[in-house]
């Protein structure tokens, strides 16, 4: 009876103890899973903001070589302020990457650089 006893305690604990382990790592996947998303933001955002700096700066060049011959430099200015949009949103969409680092870094998901070359070696780089 005794045996029977301590199996069954054994048992609760070692299931306990899975139980735990796995609710951990529903959580860590939960994480990577928003950090994932807060990168693939900053990454839409980012090239959006630099698409329409190009914008801008096509703009503004197409004005300026327009504008030498009727006198009109509305164009240039224009394109200038489609540029500097441009950079903002850029500029906005690193916010995406700090949240992203807090939430890995809240979770204890960072790898130290200690390690870093031990990682290259097992990936290959």
């Amino acid at each position: 009876m005794q045996k029977l006893i301590i199996t069954i305690f054994i048992s609760l604990i070692a299931n306990n103890f899975i139980y735990s382990q796995s609710m951990q790592i529903d959580s860590m996947k939960k994480s990577m899973y928003k950090a994932g998303k807060e990168l693939v933001a900053f990454n839409k955002i980012h090239s959006t903001g630099v698409a329409i700096e190009f914008i801008g700066l096509g703009v503004g060049v197409i004005g300026a070589v327009t504008s030498s011959s009727n006198g009109s430099y509305g164009v240039p200015i224009v394109g200038g302020v489609i540029g500097i949009a441009g950079f903002l949103i850029e500029l906005t969409a690193y916010k995406h990457i700090k949240n992203a680092g807090i939430i890995l870094e809240g979770n204890g998901i960072a790898i130290p650089l200690r390690h870093r070359k031990s990682l290259q070696k097992s990936f290959g780089n």
